[in-house]
Formats: C-alpha cells, structure tokens, sequence
C-alpha cells in the first residue's frame, strides 16, 4: 500500500446511471473523483479515522464537487439511498492506491 491521502469523502453520491468512464454506477465499486488526484481506473482502499475499512472502490466518475474541491470523494452507496447518505455524513478517511489503470496493463 502507498500513498497515503488523508481525503474528506462524502458518501453522498446516490444518482444511478452511466458514470464519466461510461461504466454503470455500482454499489461497493463506483468512487467519484477528482481524475487530476486520482486517475480513472484506479482501485483504492478506504479506511476510515478509526481504522475500518470502508470499502475497495474504483474512480470511474467525478462531479462538480470533486472538480471544485480535490480532496473530497463520492462513493456511490444506490439508489434510494439518501437516508443512509445523511446518516454517514461526512468522513475523514485514509486513501490507499492499490492499483492504477496504467500499472494494471502494463503487467
């Protein structure tokens, strides 16, 4: 694991439908960001201030927050989710690359 990011992730992304790279949004994969921090494609581990892990996701979309603020993601948590996207609130988690797009075809 490498490059650690300390990102403010909001968990609040809840529209279904075709994200940025073309691919369906996914509930425990679709991660919105901003591609100039973190590159499409890229696989990351999320854990959170206590040390849960939260999740392994992939950047495939981003969004006018990302764009605005480069340390703020989305996960995308389905729909109907609004409820459960208002209890989490928003969190401070650690960002571990765990593969980008070019390391993966490039092997």
């Amino acid at each position: 694991m490498a490059n650690l990011i300390l990102i403010l992730c909001e968990k609040q992304m809840t529209k279904a439908g075709q994200t940025s790279t073309g691919t369906q949004t996914t509930v425990g994969r679709t991660l919105a960001v901003n591609p100039y921090v973190i590159p499409y494609g890229t696989e990351v581990w999320l854990y959170l201030e206590d040390g849960t892990f939260a999740g392994d996701f992939i950047a495939e979309d981003t969004g006018s927050n990302m764009l605005a603020n480069p340390n703020v993601i989305d996960i995308y948590m389905g729909q109907d989710s609004y409820n459960n996207c208002i209890l989490w609130g928003a969190q401070n988690v650690e960002v571990y690359i765990r593969a980008t797009a070019e390391s993966e075809t490039a092997q």
